[in-house]
């Protein structure tokens, strides 16, 4: 997310004029920018530049080209969290993570989603915040502007279609205890009654210890491989606990259909609109701000 909303910046950064001989930092002034309602020191300067890239020395000739790239990428920002705040759509990060589920909810089943955690933590990305604001705000106001048509989403499709492979997966039943010695005797005797011929989903409903939360598809396919479908895997110990599965069906590799592939699709091509708009809201914006260049 990061990385795709730095390109964005990117896109409207032939707005800013980088030029500029080159000087050591230590001779820069306090004051690098001014602007109505602010200033970006040296100190904030240098370390949006090291951010940008941390092996450049800042008294080489790369340096002022690097720390006025990375003065403008700030003004672009502090630029969009100003108007979203005054048009009532401010970057926070709850407004990211509740965005962030439902962009995920939309992937294909069973392409890999970030775990809550995961999550969590693009959430708390300031960066991943202000392009959410931005969808958001562009979704709830210009909602015209990331329409999308059944030709771009087909045509898209068409012409990246290797991104939509689906790898070999395998559905099973599965029966978890709890990571204690009575959930592995528990698991153990499941696995017995079983292998004797009975139904591996009564034997799961009436095991003491059982547990219901779901475990990633990388493991049930790792409990699975080499296995026929009907069949029994061996008991595996897991942090999280005990967990047996009986393989239901193995799918081979394909691709995923355009059906399941439409949210996504919809999704990336809204995206490229949202920077499209991104580039003229800022190039709007930037000369309100009167900036002003002290280096």
């Amino acid at each position: 997310m990061k990385r795709n909303f730095l390109k964005l910046l990117g896109a409207v950064l032939f707005l800013l004029t980088l030029a500029g001989a080159a000087v050591a930092a230590e001779g820069l002034p306090e004051i690098l920018t001014s602007f109505a309602g602010g200033t970006i020191t040296r100190e904030q300067g240098v370390k949006l530049a090291y951010q940008k890239n941390s092996s450049v020395r800042e008294s080489s000739g790369e340096f002022r080209a690097l720390l006025r790239q990375a003065v403008d990428e700030e003004l672009c920002r502090i630029a969009l969290r100003r108007h979203l705040r005054k048009a009532g759509f401010p970057a926070s990060e709850e407004m990211a993570y509740a965005c962030l589920q439902q962009l995920y909810r939309a992937w294909p089943k069973p392409m890999k989603r970030p775990s809550d955690e995961e999550l969590k933590k693009l959430a708390a990305d300031p960066d991943t915040q202000l392009q959410l604001a931005v969808q958001w705000y562009l979704h709830q106001t210009r909602p015209e502007i990331l329409k999308v048509s059944d030709t771009q989403v087909e045509d898209y499709y068409r012409e990246h279609q290797d991104r939509f492979r689906r790898p070999a997966s395998v559905q099973a039943e599965v029966l978890r205890t709890a990571p204690t010695p009575a959930g592995r005797a528990a698991i153990t005797a499941a696995a017995a009654r079983i292998l004797q011929g009975e139904d591996f989903r009564r034997v799961a409903t009436d095991t003491p210890e059982r547990l219901d939360t779901p475990i990633p598809d990388e493991t049930i396919a790792r409990l699975g491989a080499g296995l026929k479908e009907g069949a029994i895997s061996t008991v595996a110990e897991l942090p999280s606990g005990y967990v047996l599965i009986r393989v239901v069906r193995r799918v081979p590799e394909g691709y995923y259909s355009l059906a399941d592939a439409r949210g996504y699709i919809q999704q990336e091509l809204a995206a490229r609109r949202a920077a499209e708009e991104l580039r003229r809201i800022v190039s709007r914006l930037l000369p309100e701000m009167k900036v002003q260049y002290h280096f």
